[in-house]
C-alpha cells in the first residue's frame, strides 16, 4: 500500500510481471503489440473484473490487505494477509484464502504468512508456516494436516505425493500416510527442490566447515537421492559459501542459484548436464528475475533517471532492453522484482507519485519502454499476476481485492505513452558517460581521425551538451593547408541526439546539424527533418535498419540509416550509414562523398 511521505521526486515500486497473452482465444480481445497502439496520453481500462471483495465483509475487525498475495498454479487460488488497525493484543491478522472461482474469501487462521507456500503441482494443497509450524491446508475444504512442529522451505514433488522440508535436515513428509523421514542429517542442509523423478533432490549440503561470527556451516552445490538416507552427489564445480535458494531454468539441467547471506548476493546459473557454471551474473545489477515460460532472464539496474530492464537469454546474452522512468530506481527495484511469463513483452508495476501520495498501476513495453496506465491515480497495491500470466490482482484503498482479466484489455484499451525520460535515457546510453573518453578512427584512403570528450554539460535537466575535439592526421607531413581540426557538439535530449559539427574541414561529413538518433531505440523506427547537403535545403529521412547485440561487449548496436534527394549525387540519391555502439557512440560510418565515390571510416580504437 502506499504508505510514504510527500517529496518532489517520483518513484515507481516495481513489481515486474509479464503478462503471457498466449492464453487469449480472441484476437480482438488481446493486449495489442506497442506498435499498433495509440500515443495519446489515454487510461487504459481493463474491462470484466472478475473477482472484487471487501475484506469488511468478511470480519470488520480487518480493514486492510497486507503486501503480499501468492497464486496457486492454476489461477484459482490465492493465499494473502489481512490486518487489522487494532492493536495485536486485541485483534490478530489473518490469513486469507482466495477462492477465485467461487469468488470469496475465506480467513484461514490467525497470524502471518511466515514464509512463502508451497503450492502442489494441481492447486489443491499449499503449506503455511504458521510460528515454526509447518501445515498442509487442501483449498476445497480448508481441512488441514500438521507435517511438523518446525519445518522450512517446504516444496512438493511433481506427483504431489511427497514434501520436503528442512528443520536441522532434510526430510520427507508422505502426503498418503501422514508421516515424516529424516532423508539427511546436515543441520544446515537446505532449500531442496525436486527433479522431475520425484526422487531426487538439488540442495545446498551443509559440509561441517564452521564459517564463524554466526554464519553458520558452510554449504555446497549437491544432489540427493531421497530414497536411501544420506545418499549424496556433490556437483563437481568450484563453490561453497553460504547459499539462499535455487529455482530450476531448464527442468533437472540448469539452475538458477541465489548465493550469498549477511555479507551480500550474488546470482549464478548452473548447467548440471555439463557442470559448467556462469558465475556472478548480476554482479553489477540490482535485481534478477526468471521466466520460465519463454526462457528468459529479466534483470533491473537502476540509474539516476530511470531503471535499466534488460532481457537475457539463460547464456546470458543480452536480447533486449528498455527502461522505466522514476527518480530513484536502485532502492525501487530491490524487493518489489518478481516475473510470471516473458510472452507479449509486457511488465506491470505501481508507479507512485510521491508528491501526490497517489499511484496508478502501469504497463510498460519491454521492446522500447513506452509506458500505458490501467489505473487513475490513487491509493493501489502492487499489481500481482497470475502464473499463465491471464490474471492480474491488486489492492484497492486498503480494503477491496480486485483480480482482472488481462485477455479482456482490446486494442483501443490500450496506448502507448511516451516518457520524456525513457527517451533521454536511452539516447544517453548510447554514448560514452565520462569526461577523456577517446575514439581512434581508421578508413577510406589511408584516412584515420581521432577525437575525445572535453566536456559534458547539463544544460537542463532535460538537455545534455557533449563537447568533443580532435583531429585528422595529416598525411601530408605538414605540407596541407587546410584545417586539421575538429570540433563536434552533441546535444542529447527526449527529442534525439543531435550532432553538430562545428569545424571539420577535411572529416566526409555532408550534414552539419541533424538529429542521428531518434527514441526508440528499435528497428524499424523512422524519422524525417530537413538538413543542409551541397548547398540544397532537402528533407533527409532516417530509419533504424538494424538492432543487433555485440556478443564480446554484450551491448546494444543499432545501425540507421539516412536519404535525401540531392542533385549531383548518384540517381540524385545521398545516402549516408552509421551504427551505433551502446556505451561507445560512433563505430561505422559511410556516406557518398561524391558521385562515384563512397567514404568509409570505422573505429579502431576505443579508451573510455
Amino acid at each position: 500500500m502506499i504508505k510514504m511521505k510527500n517529496r518532489l521526486a517520483v518513484l515507481i515500486l516495481i513489481s515486474i510481471m509479464i503478462f503471457n497473452i498466449s492464453a487469449c482465444s480472441n484476437s480482438n480481445n488481446t493486449i495489442p503489440d506497442a506498435d499498433s497502439a495509440d500515443k495519446e496520453d489515454l487510461v487504459a481500462e481493463i474491462k470484466d473484473v472478475l473477482f472484487e471483495q471487501s475484506l469488511s465483509a468478511l470480519d470488520k475487525n480487518l480493514d486492510r490487505w497486507g503486501s503480499r498475495f501468492f497464486w496457486s498454479p492454476d489461477g484459482n487460488y490465492a493465499v494473502a494477509e489481512a490486518m487489522s488497525s487494532k492493536p495485536e493484543t486485541e485483534y490478530s491478522p489473518a490469513i486469507i484464502l482466495v477462492d477465485i472461482k467461487n469468488n470469496r474469501l475465506i480467513k484461514l487462521k490467525d497470524g502471518y504468512i511466515a514464509s512463502e507456500p508451497a503450492w502442489s503441482k494441481d492447486s489443491k494443497k499449499f503449506t503455511l508456516n504458521i510460528n515454526d509450524e509447518l501445515v498442509i491446508y487442501n483449498t476445497e475444504d480448508q481441512s488441514y494436516d500438521n507435517v511438523s512442529d518446525k519445518g522450512y522451505m517446504p516444496q512438493f514433488s511433481p506427483d504431489n505425493s511427497k514434501l520436503i522440508y528442512m528443520n536441522e535436515g532434510l526430510w520427507i513428509y508422505n502426503v498418503t500416510d501422514k508421516d515424516s523421514t529424516q532423508i539427511s542429517k546436515g543441520k544446515y542442509d537446505a532449500s531442496p527442490i525436486w527433479f522431475s523423478d520425484n526422487n531426487r533432490v538439488f540442495y545446498f549440503r551443509d559440509n561441517g566447515k564452521n564459517l564463524g561470527d554466526g554464519a553458520g556451516n558452510q554449504q555446497v552445490l549437491s544432489v540427493l537421492d531421497t530414497s536411501v538416507e544420506n545418499k549424496f552427489d556433490d556437483v563437481k564445480v568450484d563453490m561453497k559459501g553460504k547459499f539462499r535458494s535455487a529455482k530450476w531454468l531448464e527442468k533437472d539441467e540448469q539452475l538458477f542459484i541465489y548465493a550469498g547471506w549477511d555479507d551480500g548476493h550474488t546470482y549464478h546459473i548452473l548447467n548440471l548436464s555439463n557442470n559448467e557454471l556462469i558465475k556472478d551474473i548480476a554482479s553489477e545489477l540490482d535485481y534478477i528475475a526468471i521466466d520460465e515460460n519463454e526462457k528468459k532472464l529479466l534483470n533491473i539496474k537502476g540509474y539516476p533517471e530511470s531503471s535499466l530492464l534488460g532481457v537475457y537469454d539463460y547464456n546470458m546474452k543480452k536480447l533486449s532492453d528498455s527502461y522505466i522512468d522514476h527518480d530513484k530506481a536502485y532502492e525501487a527495484a530491490r524487493s518489489n522484482l518478481g516475473i510470471v511469463g516473458l510472452k507479449g513483452n509486457r511488465v506491470t508495476y505501481l508507479h507512485v507519485n510521491q508528491e501526490e501520495n497517489k499511484g496508478a498501476i502501469m504497463i510498460s513495453y519491454l521492446s522500447d519502454g513506452r509506458q500505458t496506465r490501467i489505473t487513475e491515480y490513487g491509493n493501489y497495491s502492487t499489481p500481482f499476476v497470475s502464473p499463465d500470466g491471464r490474471l492480474l490482482a491488486y489492492y484497492e484503498d486498503d480494503q477491496t481485492l480486485k483480480i482482472r482479466a488481462v485477455d479482456q484489455l482490446k486494442e483501443v484499451d490500450v496506448v502507448k505513452v511516451e516518457n520524456d525520460k525513457n527517451a533521454l535515457s536511452g539516447l544517453l546510453q548510447m554514448l560514452p558517460n565520462r569526461t577523456g573518453a577517446e575514439w581512434k578512427y581508421n578508413g577510406f584512403a589511408e584516412h584515420s581521425h581521432s577525437v575525445r570528450i572535453d566536456a559534458i554539460n547539463h544544460l537542463s535537466d532535460s538537455q545534455i551538451q557533449y563537447q568533443i575535439s580532435g583531429k585528422v592526421d595529416d598525411m601530408s607531413d605538414g605540407e596541407g593547408t587546410k584545417d586539421f581540426r575538429i570540433n563536434i557538439e552533441y546535444i542529447v535530449s527526449k527529442d534525439g541526439l543531435k550532432e553538430i559539427v562545428k569545424k571539420a574541414e577535411v572529416l566526409p561529413h555532408k550534414i552539419m546539424e541533424f538529429d542521428v538518433l531518434r527514441y526508440p531505440l528499435i528497428k524499424g523506427n523512422t524519422w524525417t527533418q530537413q538538413v543542409h547537403i551541397n548547398d540544397s535545403d532537402v528533407e533527409l529521412k532516417a530509419e533504424i535498419i538494424e538492432q543487433t547485440v555485440d556478443e564480446e561487449d554484450n551491448t546494444k548496436v543499432i545501425k540507421v540509416q539516412y536519404t535525401a534527394q540531392v542533385p549531383g549525387m548518384p540517381n540524385d540519391m545521398y545516402k549516408e550509414i552509421r551504427t551505433y555502439q551502446e556505451g561507445k557512440g560512433l563505430i561505422y560510418f559511410e556516406n557518398t562523398y561524391d558521385y562515384d565515390i563512397d567514404f568509409i571510416y570505422t573505429l579502431f580504437q576505443f579508451n573510455k
